[in-house]
């Protein structure tokens, strides 16, 4: 597992990770409201989406849900494509070019 905190300013503001699981590194991250749309998201989940390439040598996706359109477009904006959808859990599948 690859963890790294995020932070803005030198204030933690949130935590992004990839966890290796099923042949993939599977990369999320949890951010604090006031951090939202500022691009601090699509910086660290970038960072570390190349990072887990690198180190893990296995493909990076992330699994968004359906209705959480805001969390699409920052991964999309972080180098991320929409590859199909997953029926567990139920979610899209995007993965890092």
């Amino acid at each position: 597992r690859l963890c790294d905190v995020v932070e803005a300013a030198g204030v933690p503001v949130g935590l992004v990770r990839a966890e290796w699981r099923d042949a993939e590194a599977r990369v999320s991250i949890a951010l604090a409201k006031q951090a939202r749309g500022q691009g601090i998201g699509v910086a660290a989940v970038s960072a570390l989406a190349a990072k887990s390439r690198k180190e893990l040598g296995v493909p990076v996706v992330a699994l968004i849900k359906a209705d959480n359109v805001r969390s699409q477009k920052m991964f999309e904006r972080a180098g991320f494509h929409f590859i199909g959808e997953r029926a567990e859990p139920p979610c899209y599948a995007y993965a890092y070019r």
